[in-house]
């Protein structure tokens, strides 16, 4: 993996966005500080954690198959689970 930051050489398939950078891609992320971590599990609810991911597709993948983004994260999905 790549630190954040990391400078990444792709160039987009013309008429598509640009991919994000790995800065852009970390900044969106959750992440809870200790106080916040400690109310969770201090937490006397009980019922179901629940989590939504919203993802974003590219027109055409960055990887230069020629797939759409969600073409290509559904790929990866079908090999990881």
């Amino acid at each position: 993996m790549l630190p954040v930051g990391a400078a990444v050489s792709q160039t987009p398939a013309p008429g598509s966005r640009p991919p994000p950078t790995i800065a852009a891609m970390a900044e969106p992320t959750i992440e809870p500080t200790a106080d916040q971590m400690k109310t969770l599990f201090s937490s006397t609810d009980e019922g179901p954690v629940v989590m939504l991911n919203l993802l974003r597709y590219l027109d055409v993948a960055s990887d230069g198959s020629g797939r759409t983004g969600r073409e290509a994260y559904n790929d990866y999905s079908a090999a990881v689970l």
